[in-house]
């Protein structure tokens, strides 16, 4: 899971395309039926429209990611998310206080 801003400096677009590459991909050795990506984001900035374009065709293409787009989550749902998750992705390009890390 990753949840954070749909910002560059969070790194959305590093998990999608490594997804992409790793998951989603026909060629791919790895089997991908046994893994899931959710991505929650709850505010966007900074992408250009063909970047978010590109994006948004790796999630359409690709069946097994979730993405919970400019959703505002309780408290509770939040924490729920994150611990009903096998592993919190955190690609951060840069990171002030790195609270989701905390």
């Amino acid at each position: 899971v990753f949840s954070g801003g749909f910002l560059p400096r969070k790194g959305v677009d590093i998990i999608l395309t490594e997804w992409n590459t790793v998951f989603c991909d026909s060629e791919s050795e790895i089997p991908f039926n046994d893994v899931k990506l959710v991505i929650h984001t709850n505010y966007e900035i900074g992408y250009s429209p063909s970047e978010v374009s590109e994006m948004e065709n790796i999630i359409s293409s690709c069946s097994n990611i979730e993405w919970k787009r400019n959703a505002w989550m309780t408290s509770s749902d939040h924490i729920a998310l994150i611990n009903n998750s096998d592993i919190y992705i955190a690609p951060f390009r840069s990171e002030g206080f790195g609270l989701p890390i905390v």
